[in-house]
């Protein structure tokens, strides 16, 4: 029996539970009898239970089991898959690094090709600056030495002009003075000098008959 400081009885019968139930129920059979009924049936659905935990802890350490092999298989099938997934990954990497160093190489290559078309066309730009430079010079030149050889010309004609007036005017000079030897001659010499009428007509052997002649016996 298990009492308080003050003496109360808070001690419970061993059938309290039976006693407990007795009063719930019709009381069709005396408390001797429903008891061992009770403890009997009360056995069984501990043992009713205890089973069923068993089973339900069977059932759910089984299903840990389960779950954790079927994490096991979807890290396995996972692992692959991510390693996979991280060499395609690094294959698409490698393609775009391959396209972009492509691309790079094609831009280049273009670029020095244009540097070249545009090297190649300021040179042939200078050659024909040089090329047309070079005509006009020579144009110039051309012109130049026509104009050198026109002036030259025209200095050759006024020099064969006045030339050519000297000689008129020596000329006429020559024909005087040789008229008045001539008649010098006639008039101081009884006899004739040989060719001296012929020479009187013909006017173009003047400058080479001598003027001593021959006089006829």
């Amino acid at each position: 029996t298990t009492t308080t400081s003050s003496g109360v009885d808070i001690s419970v019968p061993y059938n309290a539970a039976a006693k407990l139930a007795y009063e719930a129920s019709d009381k069709s059979m005396p408390f001797e009898d429903f008891e061992p009924k009770y403890l009997a049936e009360a056995i069984a659905l501990v043992k009713s239970k205890s089973q069923a935990s068993k089973k339900l802890l069977d059932q759910a350490k089984q299903k840990i089991v389960e779950q954790e092999k079927r994490a096991q298989e979807e890290e396995a099938k996972r692992k692959p898959a991510e390693e996979e997934k991280a060499r395609i990954a690094a294959e698409q990497e490698a393609k775009r690094v391959a396209a972009e160093e492509e691309k790079a190489r094609v831009a280049a290559e273009q670029e020095a090709k244009r540097k070249a078309a545009e090297e190649e066309k300021a040179r042939v730009t200078a050659e024909q600056e040089a090329k047309r430079k070079a005509e006009e010079e020579e144009e110039k030149a051309q012109l130049a030495a026509a104009a050198a050889a026109a002036a030259a010309e025209k200095e050759a004609k006024s020099q064969t002009a006045k030339v050519a007036i000297a000689q008129d005017d020596d000329e006429e000079e020559d024909d005087d003075e040789w008229l008045a030897a001539v008649e010098m001659a006639q008039q101081g010499i009884e006899g004739k000098i040989v060719g001296l009428d012929d020479a009187i007509r013909d006017e173009s052997g003047k400058a080479s008959w001598d003027a001593a002649g021959a006089l006829s016996p």
